[in-house]
């Protein structure tokens, strides 16, 4: 019996306003080909399907796709995160059921399991939507028959609740092989900066002691692969949303029950085009053979030089076409003299602020002086009298 193990698709995440429609689109004809090869039962998504809760008729359409490429292969079990819309998400859950899309987004699903295989070798998957303390805390507790308690409503204490019922169905049920998708953070997971917070003060995070009985969990939400603890992983989002996350190795993860003990595999997932941090003057960037692998790569540069070039990230572009994001040196911070403004001429300040914003580098040239003279006359002189000066080749 074998489980894919997936979580935080994102599907219409743009990085920086650029699409990643066509890298959604890799990872799903990569899915494809690993359901194929290793007979997948079931796979799985933790959440965040979407990114966010009212995804374009573009987005729609790719879940769409997917779907109707994966269902004739394997069930697919499917739960909502922060950022889904729970009952958009859901619509239709009851009857998708049969076709083999198990759709597990409100707390009624919670007791729902798609269950894989027969006998003592049956895997129940129980599918726990994001739940959000406030809104779910009631709902939880009249079906845990638990109205009268009085625990806060945190992240903890309705996962808790959550795996009460679901233990409580399991061993009604005889489900010895009990899988929980959970979406939340739980304890001992780093977060990247591209997942979006679901609570203040670290009052999100989940005691993994939560986690106890179940043969698997697999969790979504954060987007860095992560072991907490044995049996208890975030597989990671398959793209890399953000530059935080340029060490990343994307993968999935293939959960096999046909032993007494679960096996894990890690899948690296296709990558349709990399990162990389790069580092040096305007000119070390445009010229240097050291940077030519970064060409086709989403580029995040830093110039070091303690200036502002002109036009510096349209000169990138022509050797980076995918440069996205240009850090620039902090000027303006060197250590100065209060200066009586009233003692020196208006020239004399406009040039020296000129000279503190730009950097030790670039001083104020005689041409911009001159234009700095012009303004200034031209501010207090009637208009027609003001010559305007020609520009500098």
């Amino acid at each position: 019996m074998r489980i894919l193990h997936t979580s935080d698709w994102h599907l219409g995440r743009s990085l920086e306003q650029n699409s990643l429609y066509e890298a959604h689109r890799l990872y799903i004809e990569h899915l494809v080909e690993v359901v194929k090869e290793h007979n997948v039962d079931a796979l799985l998504i933790s959440g965040d399907v979407y990114d966010r809760a009212l995804p374009n008729a573009e987005t729609v359409e790719l879940l769409d796709w997917a779907l109707s490429q994966l269902v004739p292969l394997t069930k697919v079990v499917i739960t909502s995160g922060n950022h889904d819309s729970a009952q958009r998400l859901g619509f239709g859950s009851r009857f998708m059921d049969t076709a083999g899309v198990y759709l597990r987004t409100s707390i009624e699903d919670i007791q729902r399991p798609c269950v894989l295989g027969e006998g003592d070798d049956r895997v129940a998957i129980y599918g726990v939507p994001y739940l959000e303390p406030a809104l779910s805390v009631r709902a939880l507790r009249k079906l845990a028959n638990a109205e009268d308690d009085t625990t806060p409503a945190n992240h903890d204490s309705v996962m808790r609740l959550a795996a009460k019922l679901i233990h409580r169905h399991a061993d009604e049920h005889g489900y010895r092989k009990r899988v929980i998708m959970a979406h939340a953070w739980f304890a001992g997971a780093e977060a990247s900066e591209s997942e979006r917070p679901i609570a203040v003060g670290g009052l999100e995070n989940i005691p993994l002691n939560v986690l106890d009985g179940f043969t698997y969990a697999a969790l979504g939400h954060i987007h860095k692969p992560s072991e907490p603890a044995p049996n208890i992983r975030y597989c990671g989002s398959p793209i890399k949303f953000s530059f935080s996350e340029v060490n990343h190795t994307k993968r999935s993860l293939l959960v096999d029950f046909s032993g007494a003990d679960i096996q894990v595999e890690e899948i690296s997932t296709p990558v349709w085009r990399e990162m990389a941090d790069i580092r040096g003057t305007l000119e070390d960037l445009l010229e240097k053979p050291e940077f030519a692998q970064y060409e086709d790569h989403w580029v995040r540069a830093e110039l070091l030089v303690n200036e502002i070039p002109a036009h510096a990230m349209d000169r990138l572009r022509t050797r980076f076409p995918h440069v996205i994001k240009l850090k620039l040196p902090t000027v303006g911070q060197r250590e100065g003299v209060a200066i009586d403004i009233n003692a020196i001429s208006p020239e004399d300040f406009c040039c020296e602020f000129l000279d503190f914003t730009r950097g030790d580098t670039r001083p104020v040239t005689d041409w911009e002086r001159a234009q700095i003279a012009l303004a200034i006359k031209s501010a207090a002189a009637p208009i027609e009298a003001v010559v305007v000066g020609e520009e500098q080749d």
